[in-house]
């Protein structure tokens, strides 16, 4: 849940949320939930793991990402 609300939060218009959390390493954060080797990648569910692409795609879009 808090992935979706993140993902929303990043649609404002002024662009401090995407600036705040690549600040606070989301990019790098969310680069390790997806990227997790496929023994361990199943500990976390697939929505989270979807969510967390979500999020970096538009963390991506954020100049220093």
């Amino acid at each position: 849940m808090a992935l979706a609300a993140l993902m929303n939060a990043c649609l404002e218009q002024t662009g401090a949320v995407k600036r705040c959390l690549v600040e606070a390493g989301g990019v790098t954060a969310m680069l390790r939930v997806i990227s997790l080797p496929a023994n361990k990648r199943t500990s976390i569910p697939m929505l989270v793991r979807i969510r967390a692409a979500g999020l970096l795609d538009r963390l991506a879009q954020e100049s220093g990402a």
